[in-house]
Order: C-alpha cells, then structure tokens, then sequence
C-alpha cells in the first residue's frame, strides 16, 4: 500500500505544479474556472493519499516524530491565515485563543501538530456555516520535571465550531478509520473518514488523547492533549 501510494503521490504533484504555472497564464474567465476546479479536485486527492500514507505508517508502527525547538503560537496562526480564504467565502469567523500559560519555547513535531490542527479545522469548515471556529489552548499549571532529563509540559487544546454537531452516539467511534458522523453529509461534502483517525493516532504517539465533548448548543468540541517538553 505504501509503495502503491507513493506512486500515486508524485504524478499528483506534478499535476498540481503544472495546474498552478497554467493559472499563471492569461486565461479567460472561463478556463480560470475550470483550472480552478481541477487544481480543487488533484487537491483534495492528493490529501487522501497522504491520508493513506500516514495510516499505513501508523499501523506498521513507522510514525516517527522529528523533535525540535518550536513556536507554537506561530505555528497555530500561519495555520488561520492559511484558511483564511476559505473561511471568508464560507462567512466563518475563526479566532485562536492561546493562554499565557503555554511557553512560547517549546520541542516538538510542529509539522505533525500542524498536521492535527489542519486536519480538525478541515472538518470543521465543511460543516460550519456562517458560524465561528475557535482554537484555545492552555498548559497544565504543575509540568511534569524529571530530575535527570528534561521537564514536559501537558497542554490541552479545543477546536470548538457553530457547525451541525455529532450524533452523542458516534463520539467515540468517528475516530475510527472511515467512518463519517453521517452518510449524508458525506455525500455533499466529500471527504474518506481518515482525518480524525489520523489526529488521534498522532495525538496518542504524543502521549495524548483526544475526545468528543458534550456541550451546550450547536456545533462540536474536540478537546486533546499532547505532551511536549
């Protein structure tokens, strides 16, 4: 599968590339639409086969994490900006809420908590509509010291949206492999059911874990942890 993904993974790319030098050409109103609309579709496909790439990584016990030195309060808002287009066409407010509590020098995978916070705004975006996104985050106040090694720090986010909810009853198996909250849904707006597979095997290779919070009102909270030093 691995193999069989990788070959899959670089004539997208190509495609891709090749998509965007054409955009940079004088094209009419028309063939700028339809550019567009392939370069979303290769997009998107080129996510699912990433998405089975790190799941067979996962199940081979192959995920490795490339520690190092991070801003996580950078890392998060490169990451809005990112979508801000999205959300603007979308009418979706999307604010990040970080606590002073977190220190801004941290070690980590920041491509793989990227990676999870992309992925569970991706979701909520899909199903949020004129609403809002919220990220919080905030660090426990006693970290964990060793007295022979580095001390690590437990921090807990929450990506909190307005959107359609998940069914009390699907809270803890939509993080497993494809499946979708509802069929429905799926059918309007795409998607394999690996993203929140995805989170929660990284959140779990970084000693956390992650779950459906019930709460007040529209919408869906997804709380987790990752322990960093």
């Amino acid at each position: 599968m691995t193999s069989f993904s990788h070959e899959l993974r670089t004539p997208m790319a190509g495609i891709i590339g090749m998509l965007d030098i054409l955009s940079c050409d004088t094209l009419t109103p028309e063939q700028e639409t339809s550019v567009g609309q392939i370069r979303r579709c290769a997009t998107g496909l080129l996510s699912m086969v990433n998405n089975v790439l790190d799941i067979s990584k996962v199940e081979a016990g192959k995920m490795d994490l490339d520690l190092a030195p991070f801003n996580l309060a950078s890392e998060l808002e490169s990451l809005v900006d990112m979508f801000a287009a999205q959300s603007y066409a979308a009418s979706v407010d999307v604010a990040l809420d970080l606590s002073d509590t977190i220190p801004q020098a941290l070690k980590g995978d920041a491509c793989r908590i990227r990676q999870i916070f992309s992925n569970l705004l991706s979701n909520s975006m899909k199903f949020t509509e004129n609403g809002h996104i919220v990220i919080r985050g905030w660090a426990d106040e006693k970290p964990e010291i060793s007295s022979d090694g580095p001390s690590f720090i437990n921090v807990i986010f929450e990506v909190d949206d307005t959107g359609c909810g998940i069914p009390s009853h699907m809270h803890e198996t939509v993080f497993d492999s494809f499946v979708q909250a509802d069929a429905s849904s799926t059918r309007i707006h795409g998607g394999s059911g690996l993203g929140l597979y995805i989170v929660r095997s990284l959140v779990q290779k970084m000693g956390g874990e992650v779950q459906v919070i019930c709460k007040q009102g529209p919408g869906t909270l997804i709380r987790f942890n990752i322990v960093m030093e």
